[in-house]
């Protein structure tokens, strides 16, 4: 069921059912690798990935960062599935001494005040389909009801000056996301790329409970 693929330098071990890294996911690394990167960022941080899929950025973010190792990643997830590709492919790229994946419903299972970076891809698309696989895409009404349930989280379990980094789309209601970071005290939109079917960006705020 399970079968090996290489993308850049990661190993990966996927399956039909778990969403592969495309364009949201390069968009995402890049993103967060420089924010990673920022030096007013302190030292041995606790990051956070709600919805790990293949665990592909985690394990990329960690063999860019972790050449002086003081970081450490939870990579959390709610399918079964993924949850069993993320596991498989931190340990065949050598990384589960610094990721450790946990199956849990957005991030209800973390406790609160306790993450320095949070960063999810969450699904976006507009639509409330009921198959199985459906949980890689679907978003809910306006394709915001699990951006939105993944940022509450976020809130939650922010430290002080906490960063939420996260991807959007164009097919979503781009107003109420707006509307629902208007908490923030620091909000950047990182990178935009467009395709013939929409828009996708990154998004780094920084918000105060």
């Amino acid at each position: 069921m399970f079968r090996e693929e290489r993308i850049d330098e990661v190993v990966l071990m996927v399956t039909e059912r778990v969403y592969k890294p495309s364009h949201d996911s390069y968009i995402l690394a890049s993103t967060l690798y420089e924010v990673l990167n920022n030096n007013e960022l302190r030292r041995n941080l606790v990051l956070l990935e709600i919805g790990s899929g293949t665990g592909y950025i985690s394990i990329r973010l960690c063999m860019s960062i972790y050449s002086n190792p003081t970081k450490y990643v939870i990579a959390i997830d709610i399918d079964p599935y993924a949850i069993y590709s993320s596991w498989l492919s931190t340990k065949i790229n050598g990384m589960d001494m610094y990721i450790d994946v946990v199956q849990c419903d957005s991030a209800s299972c973390i406790r609160s005040n306790s993450i320095d970076i949070v960063y999810f891809n969450p699904p976006y698309l507009p639509v409330c389909d009921d198959i199985p696989e459906a949980i890689a895409w679907n978003g809910g009404k306006n394709g915001t009801e699990i951006w939105r349930e993944f940022f509450n989280n976020s809130l939650r379990m922010c430290r002080d000056r906490c960063r939420i980094v996260f991807l959007f789309s164009s097919l979503q209601n781009l107003e109420e996301v707006l509307e629902h970071i208007q908490i923030c005290e620091y909000i950047e939109l990182h990178q935009c790329q467009s395709f013939f079917y929409e828009t996708l960006c990154s998004m780094v705020v920084e918000c105060r409970q």
